[in-house]
């Protein structure tokens, strides 16, 4: 586990596999949620993004599906 403080102020709680180092979620605790790496699970063929956030900080080249909310950072109502 490594813990860091995000944008918030708040513990951004990373919880990695103690074999490879892979971050398997992080508990963000400003919106009381879980974000978990998609790579991470079996079947990450059928799951689909609700929203894109911090998009502010993405590369020029990232490229967003079509049809879902995307924030610069979190949004209103995840952010405590």
């Amino acid at each position: 586990m490594y813990t860091r403080l995000g944008d918030s102020g708040k513990d951004m709680i990373h919880n990695i596999c103690g074999h490879c180092g892979t971050t398997l979620c992080i508990e963000v605790t400003v919106g009381n949620f879980y974000s978990v790496s998609a790579s991470t699970l079996d079947n990450h063929e059928n799951l689909k993004p609700n929203m894109a956030i911090y998009t502010a900080s993405a590369p020029s080249w990232a490229v967003f599906p079509e049809g879902i909310a995307k924030y610069d950072v979190l949004p209103p109502e995840l952010s405590g």
